[in-house]
């Protein structure tokens, strides 16, 4: 009997990488990266898996200790169910039977475990005086008693600096002292960076100042490419002036016409 013939749909329908017929393999399953992983914590209890077990069906892990709080048990026919808390998904067991362990997840939280302490502790360093564990930025470094103990490398905490080293305070350094040059390098180029950039668009905005400023009877006109039907209201315009002024000179023309006229008749109604 295959693999593909001896698990239920349930088991492989929601992984992603399942090979086709047609490619001439056979179906089986492809379990994700635990590295992609959405989530280190139990469904139940929100809390780091100390112990995972794993539904058989689905592939979701809770806790040992949520797998006894959520399971539902059946004294007459001596069996429990467990419900996956993400999916629904139940499980049927024998009353002496427990969802198996997640292996693979419990090394994979033990690796990450032991990769963020190292991590940890290149982040953070002890006192060479106190001894207490602090962050490797906020510690300093006496050259006084480093050339004296031959240890280049002590760090020493700023209550200690302040405790044990005042006599000879100014041999104090801050351990970041070294890379502050590269701090200053960094500014300054940035500021330089945002000055030229300014710069040119400040030129970019006189430049689109000064075509805008231009006269509207040139072609390349902002208000003429904005609006196309800007040459049409300038004639317009034009016509209604010269309309304008011809009705002007028509009645400067026919002013002393019309005082004739009302003369003639003023005396007409006089007689």
């Amino acid at each position: 009997m295959s693999l593909f013939t001896a698990l239920p749909f349930e088991c492989y329908h929601n992984y992603r990488h399942i090979p086709k017929l047609s490619d001439g393999l056979l179906p089986c399953l492809s379990i994700p990266k635990l590295e992609e992983r959405p989530t280190k914590e139990c469904p139940v209890c929100f809390e780091g898996f100390s112990n995972p077990k794993v539904f058989p069906k689905c592939g979701h892990s809770i806790c040992a200790g949520c797998e006894k709080r959520i399971t539902v048990k059946n004294q007459l026919l001596r069996t429990k169910i467990i419900t996956c808390p993400i999916c629904r998904c139940s499980v049927n067991l024998a009353s002496d039977e427990c969802l198996p362990h997640n292996w693979s997840l419990k090394e994979h939280l033990i690796a990450n475990d032991k990769m963020n302490e190292a991590t940890s502790s290149t982040l953070s360093a002890r006192c060479s005086d106190c001894g207490e564990t602090i962050s490797r930025k906020n510690t300093f470094n006496c050259r006084n008693c480093s050339s004296r103990e031959r240890n280049a490398e002590a760090p020493i905490c700023g209550a200690c600096v302040v405790r044990n080293h005042s006599p000879h305070i100014s041999s104090v350094i801050d351990v970041l002292g070294p890379n502050r040059h590269k701090k200053v390098e960094f500014e300054t180029g940035l500021k330089e960076e945002l000055v030229s950039f300014m710069r040119d668009e400040l030129t970019k905005f006189k430049r689109a100042f000064h075509t805008i400023d231009k006269p509207k009877d040139r072609p390349n006109t902002p208000q003429k490419l904005l609006f196309p039907s800007y040459e049409k209201l300038l004639e317009e315009k034009k016509d209604a002036e010269k309309k304008r002024e011809i009705g002007r000179q028509s009645e400067t023309e026919l002013a002393p016409c019309t005082t004739n006229l009302k003369n003639d008749d003023d005396e007409y109604v006089f007689i």
